[in-house]
């Protein structure tokens, strides 16, 4: 059995942590009625021993209102759900707001639960097999301070992603699992896992023109190469066409004209065959132009960046009665 005074220690201890939680202690601000809602319901929570809703309350209660009695209340339930690390830091500032406000109280019973927490806390330590210099460590997505990376990181027990980079290097990344305390978990960051980034060409520096974006674009992507292949074998076909039908309005013309006599219908004829002959040739110059674009830029698009197919091909066409004139402007 529990002799009488060790039960009388309890019962004055288990009074102290009650009366040192009971309230929120706010300033002399107007408190926050939803704040007080949250802590009430928190304390509620907290007292049932279901402490993962009571944090979440009092996080929230926080958030609206960080007074002394909410920061405590967060500590102490951290406490009871095992995040050492988290009631660590709470009770740190628990312990500087309750001296701020000359709550001597407090003070002693966050410092007591302090020196509680960091008998049981849980950390990693992070070590490199190569040169650690200007590592930047993360975890879970929140990088750490320089001077605490170097050393022993207090977390809590969980998994958590730990993210390691080196400048010039790729990122080195790896899931553990940290074991409730007291424990130290090192984490051996390797020298072949903080790979070097691609290599760069370092014989030519780049021109003025080219840092500032005035370099030769290349060729487009291969539905673009198709695209204008396919519309010079139609400007082929057109050629064909017109060209045959210039032929046969020459040949009909021939059955209307003598020696350089030409009736009406002949006249007629011969000016049809003119008119077909020019757009053969368009045609012809066309399909031509869209071919040899088309292996062209069938043959440059795999290596072209995505970032750099700014200018679009643009055909224009000019024609008149007599002449016409084909553009592929890249």
């Amino acid at each position: 059995m529990m002799s009488s005074r060790r039960l009388l220690r309890f019962s004055w201890a288990a009074v102290g942590v009650t009366m040192s939680l009971a309230a929120p202690a706010r300033s002399q601000d107007t408190p926050s009625s939803e704040a007080d809602r949250l802590f009430r319901e928190g304390r509620v929570l907290l007292k049932a021993k279901q402490t993962k809703e009571a944090c979440e309350l009092f996080e929230r209660s926080l958030a609206l209102d960080p007074v002394l009695g909410t920061i405590l209340n967060l500590a102490y339930c951290y406490e009871m759900e095992g995040k050492m690390a988290s009631a660590r830091a709470m009770y740190q500032r628990g312990v500087e707001r309750a001296r701020e406000a000359g709550d001597d109280r407090r003070a002693r019973f966050a410092q007591d639960r302090l020196a509680h927490v960091e008998a049981r806390i849980s950390a990693i330590e992070i070590q490199y097999e190569g040169r650690s210099q200007g590592a930047r460590v993360e975890i879970d997505g929140e990088p750490i301070d320089g001077e605490k990376a170097s050393g022993r990181i207090a977390i809590d027990p969980g998994e958590h992603q730990v993210k390691v980079s080196v400048p010039g290097r790729r990122a080195w990344m790896r899931t553990i699992h940290v074991q409730p305390g007291p424990a130290t978990l090192a984490v051996f960051v390797p020298n072949d896992a903080l790979q070097p980034l691609g290599p760069r060409n370092h014989a030519q520096p780049r021109s003025a023109a080219s840092q500032s974006g005035d370099q030769p674009q290349r060729a487009g992507p291969r539905w673009l190469a198709w695209g204008v292949g396919a519309v010079g074998v139609a400007g082929l076909g057109v050629g064909s066409y017109f060209g045959l039908r210039a032929l046969s309005k020459k040949n009909d013309a021939a059955a209307h004209c003598t020696g350089s006599y030409c009736d009406d219908d002949g006249l007629r004829l011969h000016e049809e065959a003119s008119t077909s002959a020019t757009w053969s040739t368009v045609g012809f110059a066309a399909g031509m132009v869209g071919v040899g674009a088309g292996v062209y830029l069938l043959l440059a698009a795999p290596d072209t960046p995505a970032s750099r197919r700014t200018a679009k091909p643009e055909a224009r066409l000019a024609a008149g009665w007599k002449e016409a004139l084909l553009m592929l402007v890249f």
